[in-house]
């Protein structure tokens, strides 16, 4: 086996070989942006790809069914890769979350690993999951409670961003629908008969003001009112919200999302309405810094990127379903300077600024970083995590 700088040398080699299945994927997946969970397009894209360089494709994970995995194995030892794939878009918008560009990364990373790992004789295992839906089904979340990564060694993705920013931390994430059910009266013939359910919302929203003061700098409780009435002359026999509570850590989350329960108990006790409380969407988890894989991926960057443009300092940048997959195996999910400096992620403009050539520049070093990476930890696994 030859050292890990000749190894690199190689891997840069391969990345510019490369550069135009980069630039496919990401504008092939730009022309034909497709909601979670129907991704058809681009699970038969990446799938062929993986199938056409030697790994072994399966369609459908779990119920997820543009879902899939891509595993290459030459050896029942050394490390299991995983590499993380989304590639759903946005309404109206496309890509404007950049999934095109990241999952050109991971499939395109996948691709020169199992050319380094043949070529030198490394032994080890790539596995490549495509995780439909990572801005609304969040299939991660489902995949990560049925041991789907139960298996892997490191688990990687890059994201889009408009800086390059390795240490990237989200936060725990918990979408809570309340839905107070009260009695329908007209509201000047018999009002005391009324049991408002409108009323009970603003009780809660005025608890939930209350409480901002008690919780810790950082969290977030944010919602909107569903249902509040259709007209002033019947009192509201019927009101739902929606809130999403957010915190740094998934214990401290657990506790405010309690306490906003109890606001909303509280005010059915105050208004005798009945109430119901649910999730109505997936709870996320946050993401669990691995300092040394986010070192040693910002080493491999620094060898062909500035080093002066690559931040370490940590930044939050909302939830994603990535954060239940590090609660599992040591995870990164660093930002890349995909766009110019200032261009706002879900937007019209960062979509197309995602197929631009300055883009495609970045990704290439997304991608050497990313394989870079994978081989420092099948190479010298004692020595990274």
């Amino acid at each position: 086996m030859k050292n890990a700088i000749e190894v690199k040398n190689e891997v840069f080699e391969m990345t510019r070989k490369y550069k135009e299945l980069m630039q496919k994927i990401t504008q092939d997946l730009y022309d034909n942006p497709e909601l979670g969970g129907k991704e058809y397009f681009a699970q038969k894209l990446v799938g062929k790809i993986l199938d056409e360089n030697g790994f072994d494709v399966e369609y459908g994970i779990l119920d997820f069914e543009t879902a899939f995995t891509g595993r290459y194995r030459n050896s029942s030892n050394g490390a299991n890769i995983g590499l993380l794939v989304e590639y759903d878009a946005l309404p109206e918008i496309g890509h404007g979350c950049g999934h095109n560009a990241s999952c050109a990364i991971s499939i395109v990373s996948a691709v020169i690993l199992k050319g380094i790992m043949d070529k030198y004789n490394l032994e080890g295992t790539i596995t490549v999951f495509g995780t439909p839906g990572e801005e609304t089904i969040c299939s991660k979340v489902r995949m990560a409670e049925e041991g789907v990564f139960d298996k892997l060694d490191i688990a990687m993705m890059v994201h889009a961003y408009d800086k390059w920013m390795i240490d990237c931390r989200t936060m725990a994430l918990d979408s809570i629908e309340i839905v107070f059910k009260g009695k329908s009266v007209h509201a000047a013939a018999a009002p005391e008969d009324g049991v408002n359910a409108l009323d009970a919302i603003m009780l809660t929203f005025s608890g939930i003001n209350c409480l901002r003061q008690h919780i810790k700098d950082g969290s977030r409780i944010h919602g909107i009112v569903c249902d509040g009435g259709e007209a002033p002359n019947t009192v509201p026999g019927y009101g739902r919200a929606r809130f999403y509570t957010r915190a740094e850590k998934r214990d401290y989350l657990d506790v405010i999302s309690r306490k906003l329960k109890n606001c909303a108990e509280g005010a059915a006790i105050a208004t005798g309405c009945s109430l119901e409380i649910n999730n109505f969407e997936t709870s996320l988890d946050n993401i669990k810094p691995c300092d040394k894989l986010m070192e040693l991926f910002a080493a491999n960057l620094a060898e062909i990127h500035d080093d002066s443009g690559i931040d370490m300092s940590p930044i939050m940048i909302g939830s994603t379903d990535v954060g239940n997959v590090s609660q599992i195996v040591p995870t990164i999910h660093p930002l890349m300077g995909l766009v110019k400096n200032g261009c706002i992620l879900h937007t019209k403009e960062f979509a197309d600024e995602t197929i631009k050539e300055y883009a495609f520049e970045n990704i290439a070093e997304a991608v050497y970083a990313v394989t870079c990476t994978a081989i420092d930890r099948i190479i010298e696994p004692d020595d990274i995590i």
